[in-house]
């Protein structure tokens, strides 16, 4: 019953963020971000759910004092939401989750995992809202499809890009790229 109102108040939730989105009503508040230190705590946030499924969990933050002028809660939102997705749709193996400098200026964040995958066909629908591949209906009964889509736009709200890589039944990767500083 609890889990089940959880469920609940996540999807409100969810939906007000799309609305919200769409309404132009999402403010950046931004701030000097540790982003090792933030991957640290969403880590261990997810752990219990990682544990739970005797996942490996591999990550990875260079350098050390990776601190960058972006909004904390937003970017938080970002690897929770890639993180939690690739927990809920793996089942075996592994999700590798690392952050860095790749591109003079760009944080890169990584998330990748052995789970089900994206088909081909379904790639370019992914990102929209209420999307739900039909693998992931198949294996996966929560979720209605609007954290990726949340996601996108999180990345263009912080003048970044997404890219997905994936393969059906190997796993996906996904690959976030944002400026390391917003103008204030």
């Amino acid at each position: 019953m609890l889990q089940q109102g959880r469920n609940i108040l996540s999807l409100i939730n969810d939906t007000l963020e799309i609305s919200s989105y769409h309404k132009g009503d999402w403010k950046l508040h931004l701030e000097q971000v540790n982003v090792c230190t933030l991957l640290e705590d969403i880590t261990l946030a997810v752990k219990p759910s990682i544990e739970a499924k005797k996942l490996n969990l591999i990550t990875s933050c260079t350098p050390e004092e990776l601190v960058i002028e972006s909004d904390y809660l937003r970017l938080q939102q970002i690897i929770t939401n890639l993180l939690t997705n690739a927990v809920r749709y793996t089942t075996v193996g592994e999700i590798k989750l690392s952050c860095c400098i790749k591109e003079p200026n760009l944080l890169e964040i990584r998330v990748s995992d052995t789970g089900i995958g994206i088909a081909k066909s379904d790639r370019d629908c992914i990102f929209e809202p209420y999307f739900r591949s039909e693998k992931s209906q198949e294996n996966v009964l929560e979720g209605v499809g609007l954290g990726l889509a949340i996601v996108s736009q999180l990345v263009t709200m912080l003048g970044g890009k997404i890219e997905l890589i994936s393969k059906l039944n190997i796993g996906s990767t996904f690959i976030v790229k944002i400026p390391l500083n917003l103008p204030k």
